[in-house]
């Protein structure tokens, strides 16, 4: 059993556990700063993205001239990365598949991994932030700016917009207080304790996701 799996059984909440290991993932893979050459970058995504999203995946791919490769299950996925040799992976999939392959991938090769939204339930027309996967193919950006917000999940937004009123509640939390957060993003969980006034600090490196912390109200360290 994976360290996630084994986290996530621990605390009964799969969903932020393997929200954060592709937050993770994602990080350490943009640390890693690998120059990234043209053909040198490989587009992963799996059969069940609507037709929407899949012209739209195509688009970007002849765009920035990144191959795309469709893998349905992680031997096929496996087997492309051996044959093409990609000095980076950007990778679709659902969070409990893209932890499962992140897992499986990201200690030989820097993967940048996006989750998908599934409005109509799992490997049916699911669904994706192009705009996001712009940002990660987009090859003066991939490597110099962390282009994972976490406010482009309304479901993280919303059991954080829940676990802060869970710990205001737990730990009598007020104006006196101090709320810190490390890697805070772009302000996806300190904005609701804004909003009930009481102090937080984010710190952040990647100076585009703090910015948008900054324009929510959230004070934050660069």
């Amino acid at each position: 059993m994976s360290v996630t799996s084994r986290v996530a059984d621990r605390f009964g909440r799969r969903d932020w556990v393997e929200n954060a290991s592709v937050k993770v993932y994602n990080a350490l893979a943009l640390r890693r700063a690998k120059k990234v050459g043209q053909g040198e970058l490989l587009l992963l995504i799996p059969r069940c993205l609507s037709k929407p999203a899949i012209d739209g995946v195509l688009a970007l791919s002849g765009k920035y001239e990144v191959p795309v490769f469709v893998a349905t299950r992680g031997q096929l996925a496996r087997r492309v990365i051996k044959e093409r040799r990609p000095r980076a992976i950007v990778a679709v999939a659902c969070e409990r598949d893209m932890v499962s392959g992140l897992h499986d991938v990201a200690g030989r090769v820097p993967v940048l991994g996006l989750t998908m939204t599934l409005p109509a339930g799992p490997c049916k027309d699911a669904g994706l932030n192009l705009v996001q996967l712009e940002e990660f193919v987009t090859p003066e950006n991939i490597f110099t700016e962390y282009a994972y917000f976490s406010s482009f999940s309304t479901t993280w937004l919303q059991h954080s917009k829940k676990y802060t009123l869970q710990m205001i509640d737990h730990f009598k939390l007020g104006q006196n207080s101090l709320v810190v957060e490390i890697a805070s993003n772009d302000g996806y969980l300190l904005q609701y304790f804004v909003e009930q006034n009481i102090p937080c600090l984010g710190i952040e490196p990647a100076a585009n996701v703090a910015k948008a912390a900054i324009e929510k109200g959230v004070q934050t360290l660069i």
